[in-house]
């Protein structure tokens, strides 16, 4: 639902319902807490969509692109670590290596899966 909401648009979420567009896992909430400190995550999806969404709307953040953010470098963590000359032994460091992520190329590697996703490459219909 969140990624046909991001490319078709389909619906007009606002402050009160753009949660149920936010799926929720651990790396989501990881991210989250790596953002925002005070985060504390109480393992209720509806309750930490909420949250996650609050912050993110309050930040000036899509809250969308936040969760497709979050959810690509959970995925991808390990790929990420290797793109980014991670060693291993470093990678459970989860706040060093967000760190040492180049944001530049995450944020490259995230629009050359929207263009893919456009062209039809991804998530064939």
């Amino acid at each position: 639902m969140r990624d046909l909401q991001e490319y078709y648009n389909f619906w007009s979420p606002d402050e009160s319902n753009y949660y149920l567009l936010q799926p929720v896992d651990r790396w989501v909430r990881r991210m989250a807490r790596e953002c925002w400190l005070r985060f504390t995550p109480t393992g209720d999806h509806d309750k930490d969509a909420r949250e996650i969404t609050r912050l993110c709307l309050q930040n000036k953040i899509n809250p969308i692109r936040f969760n497709m953010g979050a959810w690509f470098v959970g995925s991808h963590y390990d790929e990420l670590c290797r793109f980014h000359n991670i060693p291993e032994e470093l990678t459970p460091n989860w706040s060093y290596c967000i760190k040492k992520f180049d944001k530049d190329k995450v944020l490259r590697a995230l629009e050359n899966y929207l263009m893919k996703f456009i062209q039809g490459d991804v998530f064939y219909f």
